[in-house]
Parts: C-alpha cells; structure tokens; sequence
C-alpha cells in the first residue's frame, strides 16, 4: 500500500501549486509599484492643529536626498549625528537617510541629552548633525560647552523653526558654521538650503532652493510675488513634494492646487540675491491695530536678554487693538523679569508696536517630541485673560 506516497505528492504538488501562486501574486505587486508610490506616511508635528498624515513616495525621498547632496556636500566620509525621533520628517530625511545614501557613518541617540550630545560629537568626530533650536539652545548653556571640541563639526543643520539671532551668534562664537534650512513634512524635508559659506553674512536666512525644488511667494489674493525684497506665503514645487495627505482630500485640495503649488502656510521674505528668510507661520502672525507682528522676529531679540532661558511670543485678544503681544517666558536659574525691564531691552530692535505688552512667567515650555513650542496649548492657557494694556 504506497497510500501514504500518494498523500505525500499530493502535498508536494499543493505546496509548489500555493508557491507559484504566491510568487505571481508578489510579482504582480512588485509591477504595481512605481517611482511615485506611497512607501511611507509621516505625520505632521501638529504645532498649529491636528496631525495629518502625509503620504511620501519613492520619488520623494529620493529628491529629497539629491537636494541635500547637492545643497550640503554630504559625502561618504561624513559622520552624522541624530536625535531627532525619526517618525518625524526632520530625525528621518535630514541627516539620517542621505547619509545611508552617500554611504556615511550615522549615530542614532534614542534622545537629545545635551551633555551625551556633545560628548559623542567629541568622543566620534562628528561632521554633521541636525538639530532645532531648542536643541542649540540647551546645549549652549550646558557647563561643558565651552571646553567640548567642536572642530570636527563642518556643518550643524537647524531647522524646525528660524533660529534666534543670539543663539546663531552664541554657536558662531564657537566657529561652528550654522546652516539654516527650511522644511516640512508635507516636502519630505528639504526645501531651502543655506550653504555654510553665507552662513554668517547672511545670518538669519534658510537659502535658496534646492536645485530640483521651485520656490515662489504669493500675496494674501493668491498673485505671484516678483523681484526681490518682497514678503509673503511660501510656495513650494517638486518632486519632494507630497501628493497629498491621507484620507483628507479637503485639506489636500486647500494647499496643493492643480498646478502642484504647495501652500506652505508660512510668511518668508526674500532679498535681492534670492535668499530666504522665514517670518512666520501664518497662524502665529499677530495683527495688531492693523499691523503684522511676526512673533519670530520678536522671539530672536527677546532671546538676547540675559534673565531669559527661553520665549515664546503669541497674539491675544485685546479690545482695542484686536490682539496684542504676550511673551511667556522661562527665566533663568535665580533671575528676575519685568514687563518694563523687558520692553527697555527691545526697544532699541523693535517698533512700538511690536513691543511685548503682556508677560506670562512659567517653568517650562510645552513642547512636542520634535522640540517644537506648542502655542496652541500657550494660547489655550492665557488667551482667555486677555491682556488690555
């Protein structure tokens, strides 16, 4: 009786059948996919409302790594340091993933830990990291910034938001060249470059666009915005663009129209030689008495007073004047802060109306993962005291 034979090619010819089917079926999902495929989804940091998901294809990431090659000079002798979470669009697409390209040496932390940060950049020769400015700040005023060796590092990528004057200069100091960029994950990172030869004469700036990325402004009525010296929202197009977010076509078509123009939400200026400074989100401007008040521009010269550790500035209601500015500030260990004290600093650098004329003192600011100030949160805590000085 060779029943059992029998059963046993029976199975034999089942698991080559399920086996051919399976590897057609794999075959026919790899055809499927193409250059802009969705391969990963990333959320936004949800600083101006709820997180969306943006869909990035393959032609995105690999966009993106190009511009940074390009922009940054990234080669395989590069060490790069990062801390940021990588489910975010800055720890993923800034330093990580073109540095696996050009076939560098990456260092993950699992965190920013000021004192670890700057060890490693010793202790492995950094070259390149990437940080946001609360990262700069809080490892500037660690004891052992002044005695750490920086000298390997060619480059500190910042981004996330523009970074305060003071703490530029603060890093400069140290000869450590500072290249602002300027991003999001809606472009899978990179959308303006500074390169760090301009990094000083033209402090402030995130650069020029990426040599595969178009960069426009338009005014509050849509209409294009030409030559230099002018300011307005920042529109992006290329192919690190996303197509768009998941399962939200209304948000989608309200920022990319039909002529792939990304709306960027952000007010940037931008000079006579073509670079490019951000002012501010557009949710964060405050209009004051009919006067645009970019909170950004505040915050760098009120992060030049020595009782201040950190500062967020954000509009509240005001029965007069619409809104008005309120600084909620960390002082330093020890310190004291005043209204006054704090509008005689930055009278010299700001108009009058621009000036804070409401103060808020607390321990810490609310932060997301990414070291981004949550002014949604500050604006749910003190907008409803609205300050009428």
């Amino acid at each position: 009786d060779h029943s059992h034979l029998n059963w046993y090619h029976d199975i034999q010819e089942e698991g080559r059948v399920a086996h051919y089917r399976l590897e057609n079926e794999l075959k026919q999902r790899e055809a499927e996919l193409t250059a802009d495929s969705t391969c990963v989804m990333l959320y936004t940091s949800g600083t101006t409302g709820r997180p969306k998901g943006v869909m990035l294809s393959n032609r995105n990431f690999w966009v993106n790594n190009v511009n940074w090659m390009l922009a940054s000079d990234y080669t395989s002798h590069d060490v790069a340091l990062n801390m940021a979470p990588l489910f975010h669009v800055g720890g993923l697409c800034v330093v990580l993933l073109v540095t696996f390209m050009v076939g560098g040496h990456n260092i993950l932390h699992e965190g920013f830990d000021p004192e670890a940060f700057l060890a490693d950049i010793e202790r492995y020769r950094v070259t390149v990291t990437f940080t946001v400015p609360a990262m700069m700040l809080f490892a500037s005023q660690h004891a052992r910034f002044a005695a750490t060796d920086l000298s390997s590092l060619r480059m500190i990528v910042a981004g996330g938001a523009p970074v305060p004057e003071p703490l530029l200069q603060t890093y400069a100091g140290r000869n450590v060249p500072i290249s602002q960029c300027y991003g999001m994950t809606e472009a899978t990172a990179g959308v303006t470059f500074l390169e760090t030869e301009r990094a000083r004469s033209k402090l402030g700036s995130c650069g020029r666009p990426g040599i595969l990325t178009e960069v426009r402004l338009i005014d509050d009525q849509g209409r294009v915005l030409a030559g230099g010296d002018v300011s307005g929202e920042l529109c992006m197009r290329g192919g690190n663009v996303t197509p768009g977010y998941w399962n939200l076509p209304q948000a989608t078509a309200q920022v990319l129209g039909d002529d792939g123009w990304f709306r960027s939400g952000d007010v940037a200026r931008r000079d006579a030689e073509g670079f490019y400074t951000i002012c501010d989100r557009t949710k964060d401007m405050i209009i004051t008495g009919g006067e645009n008040v970019y909170s950004a521009e505040v915050e760098s010269v009120l992060y030049g007073h020595p009782a201040i550790a950190e500062v967020a500035v954000i509009g509240i209601p005001h029965e007069i004047w619409g809104e008005t500015v309120l600084a909620v500030v960390v002082p330093r260990p020890g310190q004291a802060l005043t209204l006054e004290g704090l509008r005689d600093h930055a009278a010299e650098r700001l108009a009058r109306f621009k000036l804070p004329r409401a103060l808020e003192i607390i321990d810490q600011l609310p932060r997301n993962s990414n070291g981004k100030v949550k002014k949604p949160d500050l604006r749910e805590r003190f907008g409803r005291a609205a300050g009428q000085a």
